[in-house]
């Protein structure tokens, strides 16, 4: 009896200790994932703001060359309207 005491005893101890042991490492992942999850929304906002920065900028440089050919044009046509009102 004495025996079988001690073992359970033993058998109680390294349970308890596993328990110990799983608790930290569970803990620690819970630290772990919430930090990780508050990175990605982080990253996923940052990655959001860039891409709606690079659309903007692409939709700019796309219009430039249309409003500078505009302007090329109005440009030309206000010469040659001020050159015929001038006689030549």
């Amino acid at each position: 009896m004495y025996s079988y005491c001690t073992n359970m005893l033993s058998y109680c101890t390294n349970m308890y200790s596993y328990c110990t042991n799983m608790y930290s490492y569970c803990t620690n992942m819970y630290s772990y994932c919430t930090n990780m999850n508050s990175y990605c929304t982080n990253m996923y906002s940052y990655c959001t703001n860039m891409y709606s920065y690079c659309t903007n900028m692409y939709s700019y440089y796309i219009k430039m060359p249309a409003y500078s050919t505009t302007m090329h044009v109005d440009m030309l046509l206000y010469s040659m309207l001020y050159l015929n009102l001038k006689g030549f």
